[in-house]
């Protein structure tokens, strides 16, 4: 059985290291809006989450 689970990323830059992070509404270029944190020292954007369907372990 898969059900989905949300992954929450760190707001640390992964492309500088940096902690100077915001957040802000981003086109993601299908037409949809969603909140990104966004560095401000490089600029670098990346998603507040995941979603992914990793199956359940039994027994859970």
């Amino acid at each position: 059985m898969n059900e989905h689970r949300v992954i929450p990323h760190e707001p640390i830059c992964p492309e500088c290291g940096s902690f100077d992070i915001g957040t802000e509404e981003v086109e993601t270029g299908d037409g949809v809006t969603e909140t990104a944190y966004i560095c401000r020292t490089c600029g670098e954007a990346w998603p507040l989450a995941c979603v992914t369907d990793w199956p359940i372990p039994a027994g859970r």
